[in-house]
This record gives structure tokens, sequence and C-alpha cells, in this order.
């Protein structure tokens, strides 16, 4: 029986900030700030898996680095929107920082997450007002993390580079806003294994690095596909569903396919989503 790879489910839009520009010799990349150690575990923010009342830090915490102490005024996880259990509304944790002198070269923001609740928001990233949608697609670690590790079997882990427009940043400050958005929005008050309620995500670290060698190029788009364990039966065969992620930094219009660069500097679109039947 023949095998065919033809329909596809499409992840496009997806308005992350990641292209790359032409390598150059040698890395120059220093980090700017850090917030908790790489280390597939959550543990180090304190009480990792309360939250607001039931942990240190602020519900919505507001870190400002060289002042702030992410041992204690940072949270180890943070709900999604619609998580009836922390009030079933969106809860900002924001980033203040400064750069010494005008913006050059290649800014990356690392964030490294514990997607393991029952339910998996999407992470929404405001750099001074410019916003992205990135969705999350972990994978299954077996390292030893968090505790939960040892009873939950889709213990897994992602890390995220999204590589951030020069343009949006400024010299002095600059803020950084990240918001677990669920979606459908609507709020449920369900319990799940660890944590508070059923939607969330839990903090390994995150950084922001900059290489003053490289630079951002609004034009790179990047694609993946992976197969899935799904078929369907079309002319006379199976046809094999797979999986394709379009990554570009550039304004897509609603369940349309790019044909043309947007100008650069536009804000970004929400990630879309359609079925390409082949």
């Amino acid at each position: 029986m023949r095998l065919k790879r033809l329909p596809a489910i499409l992840v496009a839009g997806m308005t992350c900030w990641c292209a790359t520009a032409g390598a150059p010799a040698y890395s120059q990349e220093t980090t700017l700030w850090q917030i908790g150690t790489f280390d597939q575990s959550s543990e180090e923010f304190g009480l990792s898996f309360g939250f607001g009342a039931l942990a240190s830090a602020q519900p919505d915490p507001v870190y400002r680095v060289g002042q702030s102490d992410w041992k204690k005024d940072w949270s180890g996880f943070q709900p999604g929107s619609a998580n009836g259990r922390a009030g079933g509304r969106a809860h900002p944790f924001t980033v203040i920082f400064s750069l010494a002198g005008r913006p050059r070269g290649l800014y990356k923001l690392t964030i490294a997450v514990l997607p393991y609740m029952p339910r998996r928001p999407n992470l929404r990233i405001d750099i001074n007002g410019q916003r992205g949608l990135f969705y999350l697609r972990p994978h299954i670690t077996y390292d030893l993390g968090n505790f939960p590790v040892a009873f939950i079997p889709q213990y897994c882990l992602q890390q995220l580079e999204i590589e951030i427009p020069t343009a949006y940043l400024r010299e002095g400050e600059n803020k950084l806003v990240i918001t677990c958005v669920d979606d459908p929005p609507t709020p449920e008050d369900s319990y799940g294994t660890v944590g508070l309620g059923s939607s969330g995500i839990f903090y390994d670290a995150l950084s922001l690095s900059q290489d003053a060698a490289k630079k951002f190029t609004p034009g790179e788009i990047q694609a993946w596909v992976t197969p899935t364990v799904f078929y369907q039966q079309k002319g006379g065969g199976l046809a094999e569903t797979v999986e394709a992620v379009v990554r570009l930094n550039r304004k897509v219009p609603e369940g349309a396919r790019p044909q043309r660069p947007a100008p650069v500097g536009q804000p970004f679109a929400r990630a879309r989503f359609w079925r390409a039947t082949g």
C-alpha cells in the first residue's frame, strides 16, 4: 500500500523574532541579564509550585534587573489566563532592564519553561509595546528537575530562543512583559496534578544576550516539518498527516499564505492555523 505525505497541519504567521543573520567568524555573545538557572528545574524560585498568597513572590511580579532578587521576587509558576483557581485572568510577568548605549547587534531572549500542566497556554511576549505570540511545543524530558518528574509522564521542557528586532529596543529603560494566554479564554476551575489550577507554566530560567557582531534580519523565514502517527485513506493509498511550522518576522493576514514581505517594523500579527490538503 502506497504511503503519501499530502495533508499537513500548518502553523503559519507565527509572530516570532527568529531570523538569523549570516554567521560571523566568531561569536561575541554576552549575557546582559539572567533570571534563574538553566537546570530544567524551577525549585530555585523559592516555593515554585505556589502562586499569589501561596508563594513568596507577588502574583504579577515586576522584576528590575540589578535591583530585584529572582530567588524571592520571581515566581516559579505562571498561570494561564483561563486558570480559574488563579482568578481567571491574565497574569503579566514584567522585567525592567536598561541598555547603556544605543541598541546594536543581535539581541536574543532565551526562555526555558516546563509546561507539564494539563492545559498548555501560549506565550505572549511584549517588548516596549511590540507584541508576538509563541506556541509551545515541548519535548518529554527524563532529567531529574522538579520532583513531579517521578510520577508525571508528561514532564516536559521547551527552550525558546527569540531574536528581538533591534529597532524595538532603546537606550535606557526597556520593558519586557510575558503573559500566558489560554485559547479558548473561558476560565476553568479544575485542578491539575501539581501547581495551582490546570493551566500554566513552570520557569526553568530566562535571559537576554547580545551579539554585537550579528544583526537582526527581518525577512528570514524558518520552517520545520514533523511526521505524525495519523493517516487518511486518500487516492487508493494512505496519506500521512504531518505538522508544518512556519516562523517569520512579518505581519501575515489571518488565513492568508504570504506572498511578499511586509514593511519592516510593523507590529506582529497573531499566529494562524490552517490545514493544507494536497
